[in-house]
């Protein structure tokens, strides 16, 4: 399945041309590596404790983004790009100039229903990959929670 089996909706359209730019595919919620579902209920407890049944009925996309890609439309965001000149500035201001701790699992980042963000969920984990030298990033994109 392609990124066009998705809710088309008025809010995440930014993210959905990103994800079909990056080569995501969409999966049934039993069909993600655990690693993404496991991503997915941290994600939807911590915003609402959205039913599980709700949750299991949704569609996901999984994608692996170039980290320079993601940089790229980071810094497009409305409030990084008002507010930094460099992606390094702005991740040494995110991060305090320290090494993000915590994260040694690769857990994908959660891509923003807003159009004015790249990431809805996911920014400690984003940053903290970025220190470590990762090439890529995944990430998902959730059909309309």
């Amino acid at each position: 399945m392609k990124i066009r089996q998705l809710m088309e909706n008025n809010n995440g359209q930014r993210s959905q041309r990103f994800f079909r730019k990056n080569g995501g595919e969409v999966y049934a919620f039993d069909q993600l590596p655990n690693v993404a579902k496991k991503a997915v209920l941290e994600y939807t407890y911590h915003n609402g404790d959205i039913p599980l049944d709700r949750v299991k009925a949704r569609r996901y996309g999984l994608v692996n983004i170039p980290m320079e890609r993601m940089i790229e439309s980071i810094m497009e965001d409305e409030e990084i790009e008002d507010n930094f000149d460099t992606f390094e500035e702005y991740h040494q201001e995110y991060t305090g100039g320290k090494p993000m701790t915590g994260y040694d699992q690769v857990w994908p980042v959660i891509l923003s229903d807003f159009n004015d963000e790249t990431l809805q969920d996911g920014w400690h984990r984003f940053h903290a990959y970025y220190q470590r030298g990762m090439k890529t990033v995944p990430a998902i994109l959730i059909e309309n929670i």
